[in-house]
């Protein structure tokens, strides 16, 4: 029994990928990390700005309570909303009590 001995093929060279998995996963987690902190950063700039607001200013406090609030809203938001639109195209005209008080008390509460 003469049998012909096969020789032993040498091992075939395979790529890691897992490391380079791992730094894409690493990438990822950063850039999650600063898009969450900048965006907790402008919404704090979005409510301080609004604790600052000069309610005596009703031009700007209609152009500008919508768009800084509107990651706040709710029915109160609503209202003050559809209440500070006749207060956008009118060049002087100071805002009512009851207004005051509601746009006061949604900045506290938020």
């Amino acid at each position: 029994m003469n049998i012909p001995i096969r020789d032993i093929k040498p091992n075939v060279e395979m790529v890691d990928w897992s490391y380079i998995g791992f730094i894409l996963l690493l990438v990822a987690a950063g850039i999650l990390i600063l898009f969450l902190i900048f965006k907790f950063l402008k919404r704090d700039k979005n409510r301080k700005i609004l604790k600052n607001m000069d309610l005596e200013d009703s031009k700007f406090v209609a152009y500008n309570f919508e768009k800084l609030a509107k990651k706040y809203e709710n029915e109160l938001y609503r209202s003050i909303v559809e209440r500070l639109k006749d207060y956008k195209y009118v060049p002087k005209k100071p805002l009512d009590e009851e207004l005051k008080r509601d746009i006061k008390r949604f900045i506290d509460a938020i």
